[in-house]
């Protein structure tokens, strides 16, 4: 049997976390795929904050405990945030089975630094910032889910791409596309129903 169901047989939801100025249509390509393969989703819109990482949390704080199991699919700074999460709401660590993140910074990213007045979003994904560095990491936070990182072989956004392919996850590395591929190239959503369906 796949990993993913409930008791009953049927598959726990996949909670879908977009990523700095994301928003939820950037997974109407994977939605549709998953929607085809039998599996219910739900997106988080967490919106435009610019604020800091932890400003995103509580959209992703309320569907958690809307779902007594569930897994989850982050893009990008959603993957982020939902370390936050995890770390300021350890009550919730046991309802996720399956953590899945794609193209995350997860240590950071060289585009985030830059001697700009920007965003206090930005400046704590810089590479190992004191926001990341005082994070724990996703092993530390889900010991029992299955956890897998992937990246975009040539992703600009995140990179090297070694940031996006932390300790304690198991990694996927896409070739031939970049950081928005991670949520529009079928190759992709192929990656994610296996590590959401495996473990």
């Amino acid at each position: 049997a796949l990993a993913g169901r409930t008791v009953a047989g049927e598959f726990d939801p996949v909670l879908r976390v977009h990523g700095f100025v994301g928003r939820p249509s950037h997974f109407r390509g994977l939605q549709r795929f998953l929607h085809g393969e039998g599996h219910p989703t739900q997106t988080v819109n967490i919106g435009w904050k610019f604020v800091g990482v932890e400003s995103y949390a509580p959209p992703l704080v309320e569907a958690l405990k809307a779902h007594p199991r569930v897994r989850i699919v982050a893009h990008s700074m959603g993957g982020v945030v939902l370390r936050h999460v995890l770390h300021t709401h350890p009550e919730l660590r046991d309802r996720i089975t399956h953590a899945v993140t794609l193209g995350t910074p997860h240590s950071g990213t060289a585009a985030a630094d830059v001697p700009l007045n920007i965003p206090g979003d930005v400046g704590q994904l810089a590479p190992d910032s004191a926001f990341l560095t005082e994070l724990p990491e996703m092993f530390e936070l889900l010991p029992r889910a299955h956890k897998v990182a992937i990246g975009a072989q040539w992703d600009v956004t995140v990179f090297p791409i070694e940031r996006a392919l932390p300790e304690g996850m198991h990694h996927v590395v896409l070739p031939g596309y970049g950081h928005m591929g991670l949520l529009t190239e079928t190759s992709a959503h192929r990656a994610v129903l296996e590590a959401i369906t495996t473990g």
